[in-house]
C-alpha cells in the first residue's frame, strides 16, 4: 500500500503536462505577459447576481444591466450611476473608480474585456462569479514595474489626529537634516513587523497597495529619496526608495506566468476545455433518468450543504451508475462525496437546480481528467518509459529500506559488533575545545566576548517596549498588536529565548507588576511559545525612570544559546559583519589559520579583520568512542550490509554476461 500511495503520488505530478492543452497554455501564457506590459484604468458599475441564479433572476440582472448601458451612451454620468446603483460598495463610494491594475489581478472575463477597449469606451455586459459589469477604460499606461521601499510609520491617534502629523513632520525634518533613517525608523516606527529591518516592505507592483501610499512610492526617482509624509487610512508615513524593478524579460517570468495562469481563473477554463475535447475523444453514457431524479431533489440544503437528499438517498441508489466513460462505471456515490466536499460558499439566492447542473458538469470535467490519467501509459510511451523507472527506482529504495538501511539503524547489537571489530575506522585527530570571535575592530570584538562570558547570550535586539495606564495589567487590543511583533521574532528564531520583565510605579499596588508579567507570559504560551524559552522577571518599582510613563512597563530583551544566533543578531542590530564560534576544532581547521596550537588567549589581525580565540584545552588524536562515532559507524555498517545482501543475491541468482556483445560495448568509440 505504501508503494501504491508513492507511486500515484508521482503520476499525478508527471501527470500534469499531460492533462492539459499546451498549445491554449502557451497561448494564455504570452497574451499574459504583453498584458502585463500595460496598465489600465477602469471604473466598473456592478449589477449583482448570484453565479447559480435562477434563470429569471439571471435576465432580470442583465436586463437591468442593458437599461444602465443605454443611459449612459445616452450621455449620463458613468460617475453619478456608479454611485447611485453599483453593487460594489467599496468602489462606488469612489465612483466606480478601480484605479490602475494590470494582468492576473482582476477575474479573466473583466480583464480580457477591459484589455479590449479604447480608453473612454464603455463595455456591454460582462458577466463574472460577482453579476454583471460594465467596464470604463479611462487610461492606458506601460506598466510601472515593481517597486521596494522602506517607511517609517506612525499611526493617527484618534483623540489627536493632528499631534501624529506634527510628530511625522518633525521626523521628516530630522530627516532632510541628516538624520539616520534606521535610527529614526527604530525610534518612532509605528509597524513592528518592518521596523527591525529598517522599515523595508516586500516588493509591490500596482494596485497591491492603498492608493495614496502607492502613488507617493512610485514618485521617487532615486534610491533613498524620501517622500514627503504622506497619510493614509493606517496613518502617516515617510517613504523611502529602496530599488524599482522594470517587468522581467518572459524568459525570467515563464514559470510565474505558467504557475498563475493554471490556478486562478483561467485554469478552470483551461480544464473545462480540455475536458471537452474528451469528450470527443471518449465515448460517454449518461444515466438521463437518474439525473432526472437528482434535480427533482436538489433542494436549499444542496447550497448549505450537506445535501440531505445524499445523506438519506438508499443504498441502491448510491451504487447506482450515474455515468459511464468507456466501460468505466462512475456511481453516484462519488458525485454525491464530490458535492459535499465543496468548499466554496454559495449565496441563499443560489437556485438548487442550478448549482447541482454546475456541479455535474464539473464532476464529469473531473471523471474525464482522471480516467484521461489512467490512459497515459498506453498514450505517451516516453510518459510509460518514466513511470517504468520511477517504479523500480521506488521499489528498490523500499527493498534497501528493509534489507539495508532500516537495518542498520535499529540493529544496535550489529553496530556494536562492527565498531569493536573496525576500531581503528573510527580515529579522532588532536583537537582543541575553544572560542573563536571574529570582528572588525577591537571595541566590537570586546563586547562580543564580554557576552559570551555567560550563558544565554545576550543578543542585541530589544522589542518595543508596552506601556501599560496605571494600575492596569489586562492585554487589550492595542497590546495584543505589540505582542504579535514579539512573538512573530520567537516564532521565525526558534533558538531565541524572551527575557519578560515588568515594571510598576511606587504609586501602584504592589501586585500590578507581578500580574502585568503573568498576563503577557499567559498570552506568550497561549500562542504556542513554550514556557522554557521565557525569562521571568518582576522588578517591581525598581530601576525608576525620570519618563512616569515608561515605570509602567513590560519590557523585552532577547537571548540565545546559539552563536550563530548571536553572530546573526549582532550583525543585524549593528550591521557590522562578526562570527562568534564555540566548541570542538581539529588541528587543521581553516578557522585556526595563523593561530598557534596552545591553550590560552590569542588574538591574530587578518584584514580586516581580528580574530580572537580562546583555546582552552587541546585533546589528543584517540580512538572515538561507540557514542561518538555512531554516525560513522552506521554509515559503515549500512555498506557492510549492502555488500552482504548483494552477495546473496549473486548466490541467489545465476548472472550470465554475454561476453563478446560487452566487448563491443567497450571497444565502441
Amino acid at each position: 500500500s505504501d508503494f501504491k500511495e508513492e507511486i500515484a503520488t508521482y503520476q499525478q505530478q508527471l501527470a500534469r503536462p499531460y492533462l492539459t492543452d499546451k498549445k491554449e497554455v502557451e497561448k494564455l501564457k504570452n497574451e499574459a505577459y504583453q498584458r502585463l506590459q500595460e496598465e489600465l484604468h477602469v471604473s466598473h458599475i456592478l449589477t449583482a447576481v448570484a453565479h447559480d441564479a435562477a434563470p429569471e433572476d439571471t435576465l432580470k440582472a442583465y436586463q437591468a444591466t442593458i437599461a444602465m448601458i443605454g443611459r449612459l451612451r445616452e450621455g449620463a454620468d458613468f460617475g453619478e450611476m456608479a454611485e447611485r446603483f453599483s453593487a460594489d460598495k467599496v468602489s462606488s463610494a469612489h465612483r466606480g473608480d478601480l484605479g490602475y491594475f494590470t494582468a492576473f489581478q482582476m477575474v479573466y472575463p473583466f480583464e480580457n474585456t477591459a484589455f479590449s477597449l479604447r480608453p473612454g469606451e464603455i463595455s456591454s455586459p460582462v458577466r463574472s462569479r460577482f453579476g454583471y459589469h460594465i467596464i470604463k477604460l479611462h487610461d492606458r499606461r506601460q506598466a510601472r514595474g515593481k517597486i521596494q521601499v522602506a517607511h517609517l510609520m506612525i499611526r493617527e491617534d484618534e483623540k489627536n489626529p493632528q499631534e501624529s502629523q506634527k510628530k511625522t513632520q518633525d521626523v521628516y525634518n530630522q530627516l532632510t537634516k541628516g538624520g539616520d533613517w534606521n535610527e529614526l525608523v527604530k525610534q518612532f516606527s509605528d509597524d513592528f513587523q518592518s521596523r527591525r529591518n529598517g522599515g523595508s516592505l516586500p516588493v509591490f507592483g500596482t494596485g497591491e497597495m492603498v492608493a495614496e501610499f502607492e502613488n507617493a512610492a512610485y514618485a521617487l526617482t532615486n534610491p533613498g529619496d524620501y517622500s514627503q509624509p504622506v497619510h493614509t487610512k493606517y496613518g502617516w508615513h515617510i517613504i523611502r526608495l529602496e530599488r524599482k524593478i522594470p517587468v522581467l524579460p518572459y524568459a525570467e517570468l515563464e514559470s510565474q506566468i505558467q504557475q498563475k495562469v493554471l490556478t486562478d481563473t483561467r485554469g478552470r477554463m483551461l480544464e473545462a476545455k480540455f475536458a471537452e475535447q474528451l469528450t470527443k475523444e471518449y465515448s460517454i453514457r449518461h444515466n438521463q433518468n437518474l439525473y432526472n431524479q437528482l434535480l427533482e431533489n436538489a433542494d436549499q440544503s444542496i447550497v448549505s450543504k450537506p445535501w440531505t437528499y445524499a445523506a438519506e438517498a438508499s443504498s441502491d441508489i448510491k451504487t447506482s451508475e450515474l455515468l459511464a466513460i468507456e466501460n468505466q462505471s462512475v456511481p453516484v456515490s462519488l458525485f454525491f462525496d464530490f458535492i459535499n466536499g465543496k468548499k466554496e460558499k454559495l449565496t441563499a439566492e443560489s437556485s438548487p437546480q442550478i448549482v447541482l447542473k454546475r456541479y455535474y458538469q464539473e464532476f464529469l470535467q473531473k471523471q474525464l481528467i482522471a480516467y484521461e490519467e489512467t490512459q497515459l501509459e498506453r498514450k505517451h510511451p516516453e510518459f510509460r518509459q518514466l513511470m517504468q523507472e520511477i517504479r523500480e527506482g521506488v521499489l528498490l529504495s523500499q527493498v534497501m529500506e528493509e534489507n539495508v538501511w532500516g537495518k542498520s539503524l535499529t540493529d544496535s547489537i550489529g553496530q556494536h559488533q562492527f565498531y569493536e571489530e573496525n576500531k581503528e575506522m573510527f580515529r579522532m585527530g588532536e583537537r582543541a575545545e575553544a572560542t573563536l570571535i571574529e570582528a572588525p575592530d577591537q571595541a566590537t570584538l570586546d563586547k562580543l566576548k564580554e557576552i559570551t562570558l555567560s550563558r544565554p547570550f545576550q543578543l542585541e535586539i530589544r522589542s518595543n517596549e508596552i506601556l501599560f495606564s496605571q494600575n492596569q495589567s489586562e492585554i487589550t487590543p492595542a497590546i495584543k498588536d505589540q505582542l504579535l511583533s514579539v512573538r512573530a521574532i520567537l516564532v521565525k528564531n526558534p533558538g531565541y529565548i524572551v527575557e519578560v520583565a515588568a515594571f510598576r510605579e511606587k504609586e501602584e499596588s504592589d501586585s500590578v507588576s507581578a500580574l502585568r508579567l503573568r498576563q503577557v507570559v499567559h498570552y506568550f504560551t497561549l500562542s504556542g511559545i513554550p514556557v522554557t524559552r521565557i525569562i521571568e522577571k518582576d522588578h517591581g518599582p525598581f530601576r525608576p525612570l525620570a519618563d512616569a510613563a515608561r515605570n509602567r512597563r513590560v519590557s523585552f530583551q532577547f537571548y540565545s544559546n546559539s552563536t550563530s544566533d548571536l553572530s546573526g543578531a549582532y550583525a543585524l542590530n549593528t550591521g557590522k559583519e562578526v562570527k562568534v564560534m564555540e566548541g570542538y576544532f581539529l588541528k587543521d581547521a581553516p578557522e585556526l589559520k595563523n593561530i598557534k596550537w596552545q591553550t590560552g588567549e590569542q588574538l591574530s589581525e587578518q584584514k580586516p579583520h581580528l580574530i580572537w580565540v580562546n583555546i582552552r584545552r587541546i585533546e589528543p588524536e584517540r580512538l572515538k568512542t561507540f557514542k561518538e562515532s555512531r554516525g560513522s559507524v552506521i554509515n559503515a555498517y549500512q555498506k557492510k550490509l549492502e555488500q552482504e545482501w548483494i552477495n546473496s543475491l549473486k548466490n541467489r541468482y545465476t548472472v550470465k554476461i554475454n561476453k563478446e556483445e560487452l566487448k563491443k560495448l567497450v571497444d565502441k568509440p
